[in-house]
């Protein structure tokens, strides 16, 4: 069973946007509000342009390479910020010398070669002898233009005329074709104007075109067979 996914407006948006501050105002007082929650008001803008929201919570990632290098810091004196910064901006030069660097479409990000157990996950999945052509595995592989998601992420998929959330196991590239092996969940409930649904968790891989996943989710485990997840905003 998948979750419908209805038609999404800028002005949907921009309305929600508006009930959640002026319900953060009466809640919290407007001595709260940060930037960031200044920032949603330019959600609806963004989206009429681009037809898309990125996912903000896998951002957070980017905080790996900055605390790499924090952590060897001893100084701490009043110039640490700025060396962190040199450090970090080093980094990011580095990493655009690479092969790909400034590569959007679909694929996997730093491919490799496949270990034995992807091998048998990847010859399972396909049903065939994969012996004679060329295959690759990666930990992250780009869904889009402007996202990719990581091995055990958990993803909205595209099923029908809805969607539908599932755990990524595998990422692979058979023969020039990019494909994702993901544990597909059943939908339990959801409540749309709040954006929260919960799904069962399943164990049964399931091969689709990496192209399929729609955004990665934030989401939390509620117990040994169900989880919650919380829905962007244009699949509410």
């Amino acid at each position: 069973m998948s979750a419908n996914r209805g038609r999404v407006t800028p002005s949907m948006i921009s309305k929600s946007v508006h009930n959640f501050l002026k319900l953060f105002v009466a809640v919290w007082g407007s001595a709260y509000l940060t930037p960031k929650t200044h920032w949603l008001l330019h959600f609806a803008r963004t989206f009429a342009k681009w037809e898309i929201l990125v996912a903000c919570f896998v951002l957070e990632r980017y905080h790996r390479n900055p605390k790499q290098y924090a952590t060897e810091m001893k100084n701490t004196s009043g110039t640490a910020g700025r060396n962190l910064l040199k450090e970090v901006l080093c980094h990011t030069l580095g990493r655009l010398n690479l092969p790909g660097a400034l590569k959007f479409t679909v694929g996997l990000i730093d491919p490799r070669a496949p270990t034995k157990s992807e091998l048998r996950l990847m010859t399972d999945a396909m049903g065939t002898d994969l012996s004679h052509v060329s295959k690759f595995t990666a930990i992250v592989s780009r869904f889009n233009a402007f996202g990719s998601c990581r091995k055990k992420d958990v993803v909205l998929i595209c099923e029908d005329a809805g969607f539908r959330a599932a755990q990524v196991v595998l990422h692979m590239e058979i023969d020039n074709e990019s494909l994702t092996l993901v544990n597909a969940w059943e939908l339990k409930s959801i409540n749309s104007a709040a954006g929260y649904s919960v799904w069962v968790r399943t164990h049964e891989p399931t091969l689709i075109m990496t192209s399929d996943i729609l955004d990665t989710v934030p989401y939390t485990l509620l117990d040994d067979n169900c989880a919650g997840v919380l829905l962007p905003c244009e699949f509410r």
